[in-house]
């Protein structure tokens, strides 16, 4: 997930799933999901409010990974340790797009 505010301002929650299916590691586009602040706690409600509605448990979960943004990548205040709060599964990693030596 990742969070960016388009030309109009409106702040919004990008949304990929990756998962195993059939031995295989996929990834897909969910949702962009509007935010109303980018706090770490208001990311994690909305992420955690766009789960439940795909009835996608939490303690399925076994990672997540966004920038290194304080509100995204904070140890105690960001959106990765309130999620893992909810789902100790899922440990965080750090973006690998957000790596690149552009």
């Amino acid at each position: 997930a990742d969070e960016v505010s388009d030309v109009s301002g409106w702040e919004q929650l990008g949304v990929v799933l990756r998962f195993v299916k059939k031995n295989k590691a996929e990834e897909k586009f969910v949702a962009f999901q509007k935010c109303t602040s980018v706090t770490g706690e208001a990311v994690c409600q909305e992420l955690v409010s766009l789960l439940s509605k795909l009835n996608l448990p939490l303690a399925d979960c076994r990672g997540q990974g966004y920038d290194g943004g304080g509100n995204m990548a904070g140890q105690h205040r960001g959106c990765q340790a309130r999620f893992l709060e909810k789902s100790p599964a899922a440990t965080y990693f750090h973006c690998s797009s957000h790596q690149l030596n552009l």
